[in-house]
Parts: C-alpha cells; structure tokens; sequence
C-alpha cells in the first residue's frame, strides 16, 4: 500500500510551528543553564572560602581568626595580610594588589538594573584564581574597643565575564572570628534586598544557602 508523503504547504506549516516552539522554549532553556552555571560558579567559591579559613586556623594553630594573618593590626599593611592569605592558599593567576582593577568588571548593576559599586579600597587586596573568580579581600580588625570587625571576601565568580550582576555572580562574604561564614537571620524580604543589590548580593546569598544553592529570582 503506497504512502502519502506530506505536501511542501504542510512542510512549510510544521516547520513554522516547530520554530514558534522554539522561539518560545529556548531562552528559557538558556537561562537555566547560565543559573545552574552561575549557583555551580557560586558554590565552589563559598566551599573555597570557608575551607581556606578553617585551614588557616589550622595551621596556625589557633581557634580565633583575630591571631592569624587573616587580621590586620596597625602596624600591618593589607598586603602582609589579605595579600599574604589570598597567595597562600589559592593559586594567584593576576594580582591587582590594592586595586580592583583588571580582576573585576569595569561595572556592576543590581537584579532590578541599577548600578552597583563595588566600594574597594586601599583597605582591600585583589586578584583573580585559577578557577576564574576574583576575589578582594578585606582582612579584619580589632577595633578600638575590642570589637572584632569580619573579614570581608567580594567575590566575582567568573572575573570579568557577564553578566556582572550582584546576585548573579557578585556577592559579599563575610568570615567571623571562628572562621565561619557570617551570614544575615533569612527573613520575608531576602529577595527584595536580593534584587536591590543590597550588600553586594550577601542577602542573594542568604536565600541561595537556604534555597539549595537555586537561582530562582
């Protein structure tokens, strides 16, 4: 029994569909996979973090963050501290010293498009790793009355390379005196303080630690 072949007109209407289809689906596919990029980028950064601080403790022999390299005094300078860690423990592919310089983008904006300054200064140490992230490290300090100020990371997960959207791959990392990551209580508003790139995405971080590392906002 001979078959019938389709007609060019129905050819021409199933491809059209197909094409609407995917014009569809597509950059919603394409946009999950950078998310899944972009909370694999995240995660490997945080583990990075808080195992290079413990180590830290470690070597050094010692309990409090306030007793190693990781605290400047004020006979220090940020690159016998921040620089003197930062080297140590990840594998330095560019140093910008005091500098965000080339390590970073030239310019960052929220979830909601506006800009965000990243607010590095003298006091902060910059490089890129072999991973692809950049990192300015701010050590920390004992203030005047004793209170211990946090190391601060500012981390871009992927250097230079787009999307340079806190909350995306920019966020701020703060480690406490017993080496732990020092993250803010979650609460209702999260995404909105996420999304207005409030602290360098520290609250994106927040809602991702509690929402199984898913980039959903």
């Amino acid at each position: 029994m001979k078959q019938k072949a389709f007609t060019l007109p129905e050819l021409l209407i199933a491809l059209t569909v197909v094409g609407v289809i995917a014009i569809m689906v597509l950059p919603n596919l394409v946009t999950g996979i950078y998310e899944r990029v972009w909370s694999t980028q995240l995660q490997s950064i945080y583990k990075a973090v808080e195992n290079t601080s413990k180590k830290l403790l470690a070597d050094e022999q010692t309990s409090k963050l306030s007793r190693t390299i990781l605290t400047k005094s004020s006979s220090e300078t940020v690159a016998d501290t921040a620089g003197a860690f930062l080297k140590k423990y990840f594998k330095v592919t560019k140093d910008c010293e005091t500098s965000s310089g080339n390590c970073f983008a030239a310019a960052y904006k929220n979830i909601n498009g506006g800009a965000v300054e990243l607010g590095v200064s003298n006091d902060s140490y910059c490089v890129s790793i072999s991973t692809g992230a950049s990192v300015c490290l701010q050590p920390a300090s004992i203030a005047a009355d004793g209170t211990f100020n946090y190391a601060k990371f500012i981390v871009d997960t992927n250097g230079t390379d787009q999307p340079n959207i806190a909350g995306y791959d920019l966020f701020l990392i703060y480690v406490d005196e017993d080496g732990e990551i020092m993250l803010p209580q979650r609460s209702s508003d999260d995404v909105t303080k996420c999304k207005s790139g409030a602290e360098l995405g520290l609250y994106c971080l927040v809602y991702l630690r509690g929402n199984n590392w898913k980039i959903d906002y």
